[in-house]
């Protein structure tokens, strides 16, 4: 992580005195026109690169969330252009310059502020880490999803790994996932996928579910009165396998559920294709071992 700051702030400081001297001379209309620009910019990766889970194919490191947070190198450039746009003014340009430069501090920071929640350590006899907080069920889910390839982690022990605070982003969950399977030819992949590539995988997924904020707006709350979805609160959950094209099984984190069978409909309503899963080395071990608390469901 120390490195990526390292990396992340070298970058920010190249964009500042690149974008600085690169606009030295450029009109005051001209400048105006730059940072609409960067904020245009800074609003497309918001939009469609922050929490895309090609971010993961690109970076590929543990310290995914610091490497691929680029809000701090948009503030950079930011200051840039407000440095040249308030050249006239000398001294008094800095509490700008100053204010985009504590932005993007600020951008490059606050997913690991804080402390991770204080977890219990509570275990199903099939090998389902139940969720002891609201806020870990991410952190739950990514220690169910590494015991079942045999790689011995503790809701507690995820939940400080993924930077788990109010909730856990996935690049957390793949942070946590990336730093437990380190050396043991084990690869973590972040996908979008669909339900036939669902399918297909045949081994245990970690899916983020729930109602977006914006469905409340239509049928959502017809849904959150009839299952206790809430909309804008998103939970994560791991899919044993699909069982056929109109079930899937899921291993809920919630200690009260556990294992159950969703219909394919209610898995269309509340996932959005977000994907996180384990793939070893020898293809092998991908059945043999990832499938055991879906072989023990249907051997009920």
């Amino acid at each position: 992580m120390y490195v990526a700051y390292a990396i992340v702030t070298w970058l920010s400081l190249t964009a500042f005195f690149a974008v600085r001297s690169w606009s030295r001379n450029w009109s005051a209309s001209s400048l105006n026109a730059l940072a609409a620009g960067i904020v245009l910019l800074i609003a497309g990766y918001a939009w469609f690169l922050w929490d895309n889970e090609v971010m993961a194919k690109w970076l590929p490191f543990s310290s995914l969330m610091v490497l691929g947070n680029w809000f701090p190198i948009g503030a950079a450039a930011m200051a840039a252009v407000v440095s040249n746009r308030l050249q006239d003014q000398g001294p008094r340009r800095a509490l700008p310059m100053g204010a985009m430069f504590c932005v993007g501090g600020f951008a490059a920071v606050y997913l690991v502020l804080g402390t991770a929640p204080r977890c219990g350590d509570l275990w199903s006899n099939d090998g389902i880490c139940f969720q002891t907080t609201q806020k870990t069920c991410s952190a739950a889910c990514a220690a169910t999803l590494l015991g079942q390839y045999g790689l011995p982690a503790s809701e507690q022990e995820m939940a400080e790994l993924c930077f788990t605070r109010k909730g856990t982003s996935w690049k957390g969950v793949y942070r946590g996932l990336k730093l437990k399977t380190e050396g043991t030819g084990i690869k973590v992949s972040a996908d979008k996928l669909d339900f036939d590539r669902l399918a297909k995988l045949d081994r245990p997924v970690l899916l983020q579910v729930g109602i977006q904020q914006w469905q409340s707006l239509g049928n959502a709350h017809g849904i959150e009165l009839e299952e206790g979805w809430t909309p804008g609160t998103m939970h994560s959950v791991i899919c044993l396998g699909v069982l056929n094209e109109d079930q899937v099984l899921i291993a809920d984190p919630n200690p009260s559920i556990g294992v159950e069978v969703w219909p394919r409909e209610s898995l269309d309503r509340l996932w959005r294709g977000n994907a996180l899963y384990l793939t070893p080395e020898d293809a092998t071990q991908t059945g043999l071992i990832g499938n055991n608390l879906r072989e023990l469901y249907v051997a009920r």
